[in-house]
């Protein structure tokens, strides 16, 4: 038995030796010829790579490797720890990964970095590729950014809100029958259209809602009426049944509670070809309640039939060229400018009526969608056109993940959206197409790559506020080393330390961290004593850290010291304002123009850095403590807004 072990033992040093010999041309020409997958050669090149280093802070990753990893961060942040936790797969650290996320900012309205890097995306999309269906409530500066990007714009997707028809009201779109206009001219290229859209499932929810407030509706006076309850009979006559005509139809399509009202299923199903088939079989064997249901039957079967007609998802079903679709789309419109002549005529009643909200937004979205189609078919050279895209379910979709990544938290705070944002905003436009490889052999260089996000981070014009501020302090600085003020004699006359309060204690003990910091970034002998105590002796104030320290705590310079005493004082008078950062180390400087620091080498970067961290530190130990005191309110406010139906 030992021989044996020895023996596997020489031959696993062997094959280590053999691996470790490898040259990157060698392992290439194995792969190539083991014809391994594409997807797997970057993970089995990367693997080499690592083993070949002794120290892993030297590693450096590929393209392709680092793209990689950002998606399966994004997509998966427990299992990316759990992966290089367990040195599985050499896998980059993540504050590695999140500079990458700052490419995209996050902030209120466009951000002009997704747009280069969609620019550089469609760059490389066939005409094809390019036309799409984009929603946005800022319609021709979204137009504009879109169409300058590289994508084209051919319709604009909303649902029933006041506020979007407000927008169509604007901008000359009117469903009215004698000036009917279902699109608005391109802002970029105006010999194209853009045409506009009212949600699908949503006025799909909007007939279902009417029809259950109402209980009845009426297309023509001589002829009866759509009720509700002969829907409501059809699960009535089969509650107590274990076979069902109508299986799917259950007390959630009839007690519509906020949640109910929101389910596209729910209202598909009731206005489905197979409740209808299952009405009329009810009909037909002479059962109770559905004597009169005929015209509530071809109203189902019409509504199922545009409703499909505006909601093709697969390409067997596309909609082409002489499709039947479009004849049902057809038919759909003259069937509803009958039923509102009707109502203009004065032969039924507004209750009988769809909402005009309702209405207007099925006219035009039948309209817009038989336009399009025949542009995409006829003019752009389209196969087929799936009706689905134009809808809003991406929109949906969006703020669906954002309340699933947020955990039990369906009520995100503005940090945790924007930072979400951020995530699948890079995750969406650096991803590979389901249907190819996710690494790119040197044929297909990626589109967007590491360095197109690193180009727009390094960008002049994308500086961060806080690089802002941190500069405007070091210029300041460097202003006060020019004129020479580096005398610290009249700071330390003000006060007499053998007498240190609390506050000197808290101070000098925060100072410590600062110190800490500090020293982890400088290898300069005289900035180690501009920031820490070398010595073994200390003043009074030392007496917290004293209390506290095993030994391992730092003991600041009385130069830091001081200075972050000064600098807490003058930010208790600014802790509330909204420019804290500069507000604070400007009345420093007014109050105190007098400064110290004993290498003339790094003093402007020891000092920019001395203010900036400390300021920013006590901005959160604010803000974490002020939220605490508003925790209570905070929560009160939370349930209530709960109960606020949106």
């Amino acid at each position: 038995m030992f021989f044996r072990v020895r023996h596997l033992q020489e031959n696993l040093n062997n094959l280590k030796n053999e691996m470790a010999a490898i040259s990157e041309s060698t392992l290439e020409q194995i792969i190539k010829d083991s014809n391994i997958p594409s997807c797997q050669t970057e993970i089995i090149t990367e693997m080499f790579k690592a083993s070949k280093l002794k120290n892993p802070k030297n590693r450096r990753y590929s393209e392709n490797w680092m793209l990689l990893c950002l998606l399966l961060q994004i997509r998966s942040p427990t299992g990316y720890k759990f992966l290089r936790d367990q040195n599985i797969l050499p896998l980059p650290c993540v504050s590695t990964i999140r500079k990458n996320l700052l490419a995209v900012k996050i902030g209120c309205g466009f951000d002009p970095n997704l747009f280069k890097l969609l620019k550089k995306k469609f760059s490389s999309k066939s005409d094809h590729q390019k036309k799409g269906i984009e929603l946005s409530k800022l319609v021709v500066k979204a137009i504009l950014l879109m169409e300058d990007a590289g994508a084209h714009v051919v319709g604009i997707t909303c649902d029933g809100a006041s506020t979007n028809r407000t927008i169509w009201n604007s901008l000359g779109v009117s469903a009215k029958k004698q000036d009917f206009k279902n699109y608005i001219k391109n802002p970029f290229d105006t010999s194209r259209k853009v045409y506009m859209f009212s949600d699908a499932p949503h006025l799909l929810k909007n007939i279902r809602n009417r029809l259950f407030q109402n209980k009845t509706l009426t297309v023509d006076p001589s002829k009866f009426s759509i009720k509700w309850e002969h829907y409501l009979n059809i699960f009535k006559t089969e509650g107590c049944s274990l076979t069902k005509v109508c299986p799917k139809l259950t007390k959630n399509h009839f007690e519509l509670n906020n949640l109910a009202k929101m389910k596209v299923k729910y209202a598909a199903q009731i206005f489905s070809r197979s409740t209808a088939i299952g009405m009329n079989f009810y009909r037909n064997k002479k059962i109770n309640g559905f004597e009169d249901s005929e015209e509530t039957i071809n109203f189902t079967l019409i509504v199922n039939d545009f409703f499909d007609a505006l909601n093709r998802k697969y390409p067997a079903e596309g909609v082409r060229k002489n499709s039947h679709d479009l004849e049902i789309l057809h038919q759909a419109i003259e069937w509803l400018n009958n039923w509102e002549l009707n109502l203009t005529r004065g032969l039924i009643k507004e209750k009988d009526f769809l909402t005009r909200s309702t209405c207007d937004g099925l006219k035009i979205t039948l309209q817009s969608t038989i336009d399009l189609v025949n542009y995409l078919i006829n003019d752009c050279g389209f196969a087929y056109v799936l009706t689905a895209k134009f809808n809003q379910d991406s929109l949906e979709k969006f703020f669906g993940i954002l309340r699933q990544v947020a955990g039990p938290n369906d009520h995100p705070s503005t940090p945790t959206f924007l930072q979400l944002y951020r995530m699948l905003t890079v995750y969406s436009v650096v991803k590979p197409p389901k249907s190819g490889n996710c690494t790119v052999s040197e044929e297909c260089i990626p589109v967007i790559s590491v360095g197109d996000l690193k180009e727009l981070i390094n960008d002049p014009e994308n500086i961060s506020q806080r690089t802002k501020k941190i500069n405007n302090l070091r210029q300041k600085l460097d202003i006060i080393i020019e004129d020479g003020c580096w005398d610290l004699d009249d700071i330390l006359l003000e006060h007499n330390y053998s007498d240190s309060t609390v506050f000197d204690f808290v101070v000098y003990f925060l100072a410590g961290y600062i110190g800490k910091r500090l020293v982890a970034r400088t290898k300069c002998h005289k900035c180690l004593e501009g920031v820490k105590n070398l010595n073994s002796t200390f003043g009074p104030e030392a007496d917290l850290v004293q209390a506290k320290s095993k030994g391992y705590l730092t003991h600041p310079s009385h130069n830091l010291y001081i200075i972050l005493k000064r600098l807490e004082e003058c930010f208790s008078k600014y802790c509330r304002s909204n420019d804290v950062f500069e507000e604070t180390y400007n009345e420093f400087f007014k109050s105190y123009s007098t400064i110290y620091f004993p290498c003339c080498l790094h003093k402007t970067d020891i000092l920019t850095n001395i203010f900036s961290y400390y300021i920013i530190m006590r901005m959160r130990q604010f803000t974490y403590m002020d939220n605490q005191k508003n925790k209570k309110q905070n929560r009160i406010k939370k349930k209530l807004s709960k109960l606020v139906p949106t």
